[in-house]
């Protein structure tokens, strides 16, 4: 089953939510981090050396992943905002008052692994994983618990450059692509395909799972959003 909207107008720079804290991720070099209450700019992460395509909070740690142009990964270690009322806030051993100068991080991890742009990632906190998609029309997954540069499995499959991807909480990823597909992964299995998605006349810009992995969204360059039912558990 599947449900499709339609609209003439193209999607927009993205920007996350998480409780009080904003991510801007726009086709820059840096990430900022805004505080929606105030509206103030807490701190911009530097690091990459391309466009940043993609950028997503941890779930539960108090971390960030960005993707980038540059074909890297950086990992951002976050420390915990001071309460909404004070006016300092405080990131990793450095402090940012309200109308202070700007502060800047620099990641404390940087991931290689892609021959071209990293278009998407995202976290996968049931596996210990981060899932990376590039223009090299792969799906990397790099174990957070190893030791090793490489990443732990390749996913393979998609005929043209990866625009984005995106986990659930159980294990299963859905990634999209310039071939007008959206592909459904199952990580949890060594034989990781489980669905091509078709129906997209043009290339699908971004995919999204439901928290209860029960349906999944794709929007693309067709002027149009498909919602499916999933029956794969």
């Amino acid at each position: 089953m599947s449900r499709d909207w339609t609209s003439e107008s193209n999607p927009g720079d993205e920007i996350l939510l998480q409780t009080d804290l904003v991510l801007d991720s726009l086709p820059l070099q840096t990430v900022c981090l805004w505080e929606t209450n105030s509206f103030d700019q807490i701190a911009m992460l530097a690091g990459h050396t391309g466009s940043v395509n993609c950028s997503r909070f941890h779930p539960t740690e108090q971390l960030l992943v960005s993707a980038s142009g540059d074909r890297s990964l950086c990992v951002w270690r976050l420390s915990e905002c001071c309460d909404q009322g004070d006016t300092e806030y405080r990131w990793g051993q450095v402090t940012h008052s309200v109308g202070s100068s700007q502060h800047v991080m620099s990641p404390s991890a940087r991931i290689w692994g892609h021959e071209d742009v990293v278009s998407g990632v995202d976290w996968m906190p049931s596996l210990s994983m981060i899932a990376s998609s590039s223009w090299d029309k792969n799906v990397l997954l790099w174990d957070l618990q190893s030791t090793h540069s490489a990443p732990s499995r390749t996913l393979k499959g998609h005929d043209g450059p990866l625009t984005g991807v995106s986990a659930s909480k159980n294990g299963l990823l859905l990634s999209c692509s310039r071939d007008c597909t959206a592909r459904l992964w199952d990580c949890r299995e060594n034989n990781a395909l489980v669905h091509v998605l078709q129906g997209h006349s043009n290339t699908v810009t971004q995919s999204i799972l439901s928290d209860d992995s029960l349906r999944a969204y794709t929007a693309s360059d067709d002027k149009t959003i498909k919602v499916r039912a999933l029956t794969h558990p």
